[in-house]
C-alpha cells in the first residue's frame, strides 16, 4: 500500500514537471488575485485547475455541510480522489490538525487519497502528517504555479 501511494506522489510530481511547473516564478499577482474572490469561487477554481490537470469526474461540493470534502474528482486511474480548499492569507499555514481532520473526510468518503490545496503553506507537522497519511499537498506557490500555466494555455482570464 505504502508503495502504491509512493507511486500517487512521484506521478503528480511528474504531472507538475509535464505541465511545466516543475521551476517556476511566483507570481503573487495570481495569488493576490484569489485572496480577493469567494470560497465558492476559489473551489471552482481549482476544480478548473484539476480539470486541466487530467482529473475526470470533477463536480464541487463546496458550502455549508460539505464535511470538509469541497471537491470530488477521480484520477487517470479511475481512483476516487477528495480535495479540500483553503483560502488563507501568507502568514497563515495549515497545522496538522486541519490534516487529521482531512483524512477523516477522505475515509468518510471512501477515497483512496486527497488532495488539500491553500494560498498560503503547510507548517513541517501538516507535511508530515499528509506524507504518512497520502495526501497530496499543493501550497500558495504551485497554486500559483498552476495558475500561470493554465492563464498561458488557455489564453484567457481565469478570475
Amino acid at each position: 500500500m505504502l508503495a502504491f501511494f509512493a507511486l500517487v506522489y512521484i506521478t503528480f510530481g511528474k504531472l507538475l514537471q509535464s505541465k511545466g511547473i516543475g521551476n517556476f516564478q511566483i507570481d503573487q499577482h495570481s495569488l493576490k488575485a484569489v485572496s480577493h474572490i469567494g470560497s465558492s469561487e476559489f473551489e471552482r477554481l481549482v476544480a478548473r485547475l484539476l480539470e486541466s490537470l487530467g482529473y475526470k469526474k470533477v463536480y464541487v461540493n463546496g458550502g455549508p455541510g460539505d464535511r470538509g470534502a469541497d471537491i470530488f474528482c477521480y484520477d487517470a486511474r479511475g481512483l476516487k480522489v477528495v480535495v479540500q480548499c483553503k483560502r488563507y492569507g501568507t502568514i497563515r499555514k495549515v497545522g496538522s490538525d486541519e490534516m487529521q481532520k482531512f483524512l477523516g473526510c477522505i475515509t468518510d468518503f471512501h477515497a483512496s487519497y486527497g488532495i488539500f490545496v491553500t494560498t498560503s503553506g503547510f507548517t513541517s507537522q501538516a507535511t508530515d502528517y499528509a506524507k504518512r497519511h497520502n495526501i497530496v499537498l499543493i501550497d500558495g506557490r504551485q497554486l500559483s504555479a498552476f495558475l500561470i500555466n493554465l492563464r498561458r494555455n488557455k489564453g484567457r482570464q481565469l478570475l
